[in-house]
């Protein structure tokens, strides 16, 4: 018996431990390549995004939580479902595609992603990647020493090729899709090699990026027949203002080369090699580079005037269907509502509609489904919530509620759906008749007939022996396994309690959480000014300047980027080490400086103390 009770202390102990840790969800590494990512490339400019694709391997629905890394700004450009069966095995997944824009250049890191999903919480790993001020340099082809130089192609009817940009309209809002489409034309009587993809030229506007297979076409323009390369692609604003966008393609002509003045040996220089040539000829590649004409795009903000309440950032033309099932249930059954939004627009920022009454149903977070339409075809994204009714009296669905921006219209629309009825049912109380009521008098009748024997005769007899004596009896709350499991149990809601303590403390002071992280980042910047210490004047002054402003980032609450050296020499006057700093750095970028190694170590030194104690 004793043992018993120290296996059941044991065992509930043991309960409570695990019941503490599942209230704190902890997060757990992304195993068997349930969640993987990817970045492609690694190396991006300022001016084209690169593409990273967040894969969720045998789930439907997954909630991302990207961490801000600063200098690099995340676009949701949507999700996309994939079903597999090979040998009777099927698999299934989603992937979650982003944008990334780097806004000043130099190497970053993006930390482990946050993917939440019905099993728990997934970390990604971290990715390296590398912003640059240029676009990366497209390798080359080799080239005789006679090839001409590049020649760069300006749109023009009449030219051997050229490329146009042609968005559907010019003026838009804030992230709304242009739908737009890219043109190549290229002169059939002229070989060409195509050497990369359009790039995109313009500030404020990101472009989706493109296939590798264009539809191909043939077009007569003036007379002249082109070979047609078209992409279908969008452009999103994403600074207001005004801009002007353009591309840039890099084609290589094929140019004939013939060999002047040469004579086939054995006919004594009488015979040239004319046919020989024309035949045998050999191509050389010229390179080309195609620029489309400049076009004036302006972006203007959202307007604040009637925005709904419930606005998630929606901007195109949508529709909204409703339908639940099963409508006919029993007290605690749940019911389907699935909400599908059809339309053309940025999906990304579409979220689940939401009832306009809630009061008596309990709702449970809904699962997402997005099904791209493809050219001239509208998307879809679809939510299925799960709902249980709590209140008996209610008997039907309200309505649910979607805002959207219509930017034909510059103005806010709200999509409401008809209520759906339902119908309740509840179990017939069961009836009360003679035969009920004998059946329990029957089961309560213990009597006992003479024929069926003595009233105990199956029982086993009772054992008059003695069982082990104890000479004393020890209270289970002073056995050892007793108290280490209590210790134990103790040890670890101290340590929960502890743990939701800090947070409360870090969430109620905030500018506790601000000077930690303004400490951290005076120790980065200092590790990193001893580390370029040693390097060349050019790289020094680089990367101190990199590290400084970075700081003082963190510290005045603002982007690195936006830190000029005007701003500085206004915040600590033009004396300051960190002035001189970033005033020798733009003096050397034109060429006008004679600084020595011992100046430059003083005013490392002065730097290094500066920072120490700048607040």
């Amino acid at each position: 018996m004793m043992r018993f009770f120290i296996a059941t202390a044991l065992i509930y102990s043991l309960v409570c431990i695990l019941s503490l840790l599942l209230i704190y969800p902890t997060a757990i590494r992304a195993e068997d390549n349930m969640v993987s990512v990817e970045l492609n490339p690694k190396t991006f400019s300022t001016q084209q995004p690169a593409r990273l694709t967040i894969t969720v391997t045998g789930r439907q629905d997954a909630r991302i939580t990207i961490p801000e890394v600063e200098g690099l700004i995340f676009h949701r450009r949507g999700q996309s479902s994939q079903f597999q069966m090979i040998n009777g095995t099927s698999s299934s997944s989603v992937a979650y595609t982003y944008l990334v824009q780097g806004t000043e250049p130099g190497d970053y890191s993006i930390p482990p992603i946050t993917v939440a999903t019905k099993d728990g919480t997934h970390l990604t790993t971290p990715i390296s990647c590398t912003v640059t001020d240029t676009p990366p340099t497209l390798p080359t082809h080799k080239q005789s020493q006679s090839s001409a130089p590049q020649e760069t192609i300006e749109e023009r009817n009449d030219a051997i090729a050229f490329i146009r940009l042609i968005p559907e309209k010019q003026q838009a809002f804030v992230g709304e899709l242009i739908p737009t489409t890219i043109k190549a034309y290229f002169d059939q009587g002229v070989k060409f090699k195509f050497n990369a993809l359009p790039e995109f030229r313009g500030d404020g506007f990101l472009m989706d990026s493109l296939g590798n297979e264009p539809r191909q076409q043939q077009e007569i323009i003036d007379g002249k027949s082109y070979l047609v390369l078209t992409w279908d692609t969008t452009l999103t604003g994403i600074k207001e203002g005004q801009n002007d966008v353009n591309l840039e393609m890099d084609v290589s002509m094929l140019v004939r080369t013939r060999q002047q003045n040469q004579r086939l040996p054995g006919f004594g220089g009488g015979l040239q090699n004319d046919f020989f040539d024309d035949f045998f000829g050999r191509y050389e590649n010229q390179p080309i580079r195609l620029t489309s004409t400049p076009i004036h795009m302006t972006v203007a903000a959202l307007p604040e005037e009637g925005k709904p309440g419930d606005f998630s950032g929606a901007i195109g033309t949508f529709t909204l269907d409703i339908n639940a099932q099963p409508t006919t249930i029993s007290p605690g059954d749940p019911i389907t509502l699935t909400m599908t939004i059809s339309g053309t627009g940025n999906f990304d920022n579409v979220s689940p509609p939401r009832l306009s009454e809630s009061a008596g149903i309990k709702e449970y977070t809904p699962s997402i489904s997005f099904n791209p339409g493809g050219h001239d075809a509208e998307d879809t994204k679809v939510f299925e919530q799960a709902l249980v009714i709590t209140d008996n009296r209610i008997r039907h669905i309200p309505p649910v509620v979607f805002s959207y921006f219509d930017p034909r219209k510059e103005q806010y629309r709200t999509l409401f759906s008809d209520p759906i009825q339902i119908h309740l049912e509840t179990p017939p109380p069961v009836p009360i008749t003679e035969q009920t009521l004998g059946a329990s008098t029957a089961r309560k009748d213990t009597t006992v007939s003479p024929e069926s024997g003595p009233p105990f005769a199956g029982l086993a007899p009772l054992k008059l022996t003695t069982g082990r004596v104890s000479e004393a009896v020890r209270p289970l709350f002073k056995q050892p396994l007793f108290l280490f499991a209590a210790a134990l149990l103790l040890a670890a809601i101290a340590g929960v309690t502890g743990y939701r303590a800090r947070s409360r403390f870090l969430a109620r002071n905030p500018e506790v959480v601000r000077l930690r992280q303004i400490e951290r980042e005076r120790a980065a910047c200092l590790q990193s000014l001893s580390r370029v210490q040693s390097f060349d004047q050019a790289a020094y002054l680089s990367g101190a300047q990199q590290s400084v402003r970075h700081f003082l980032a963190r510290l005045w609450g603002c982007k690195a980027a936006a830190i000029t050296t005007a701003d500085i020499t206004n915040h600590l006057g033009s004396e300051h080490p960190i002035s001189r700093l970033f005033i020798l750095c733009d003096t050397v970028s034109y060429g006008a400086s004679d600084h020595t190694g011992t100046e430059r170590d003083t005013l490392h030194k002065e730097i290094t103390e500066t920072l120490a104690t700048l607040t």
